[in-house]
């Protein structure tokens, strides 16, 4: 299989914007936005979504989405997406939303402004987020991150299964909480393993793994992503 015939889709990163959520990993000088694109494209990843710590940029995602409308050798997606820090007996426990990108500019100010109001620096109640999102009508999935930083158990996301499409893992490796989700509702979720990069310097080294069948010319929909992704 050549880079012709897929590419990488990352739905876990993180910019500047995550430090103001305490994030000490991220730079404390921005990047442009010009420079994290760059990144991205020199690494084949066709679909992503900065899922900053408890806070959503719209100003950021639009920087971004306009600077992807001027690119000519390439299609590339960008999706809103969040990282909320949720209410579980396990410190650490983390949850990525990734949202439809057919959102309009009040739209996008809505979701800022609801991302505000409902995230906890002590843990966001999961349940809630989910309630209160749909209540908006905004369209979603949810990944728990539980290989790397995240610590979430299966108790954590037993009532909103229905709205998880992945589970991430440490290097595409089983994981408890997947082996919990098979074996209590014989469903296989798939796994993904996106960088969580928190520096796009560093992303070399970071870089996702996760892939797309869906040729470079071709843009990345909010439907493939919810069905097609793979290690």
């Amino acid at each position: 299989m050549t880079k012709e015939d897929y590419q990488l889709v990352d739905l876990h990163l993180h910019s500047h914007h995550s430090r103001h959520a305490g994030e000490k990993q991220t730079p404390k000088s921005a990047y442009s936005a010009d420079y994290y694109l760059s990144q991205l494209k020199k690494h084949n990843v066709g679909a992503f979504s900065f899922t900053d710590h408890d806070v959503f940029s719209e100003l950021f995602y639009l920087e971004l989405k306009g600077l992807i409308e001027r690119i000519n050798d390439r299609k590339i997606a960008i999706f809103p997406g969040v990282e909320f820090r949720i209410r579980s007996t396990n410190p650490k426990a983390d949850c990525n939303f990734i949202f439809n990108n057919d959102l309009d500019l009040a739209r996008l100010e809505k979701l800022k402004l609801l991302v505000r109001e409902l995230q906890n620096k002590q843990g966001a109640d999961l349940n809630l987020l989910v309630k209160e999102f749909k209540k908006a009508e905004f369209d979603f999935f949810i990944i728990p991150d539980v290989g790397k930083s995240g610590k979430c158990s299966f108790e954590d996301f037993e009532n909103v299964l229905a709205d998880v499409r992945y589970v991430e893992v440490n290097q595409g490796k089983e994981n408890r909480l997947s082996k919990a989700i098979k074996s209590r509702l014989n469903n296989d979720y798939k796994q993904v393993f996106f960088s969580d990069c928190h520096d796009i310097k560093k992303y070399d080294k970071y870089c996702s793994k996760t892939k797309i069948k869906i040729p470079k010319d071709q843009l990345i929909t909010f439907e493939d992503l919810k069905t097609q992704l793979y290690l």
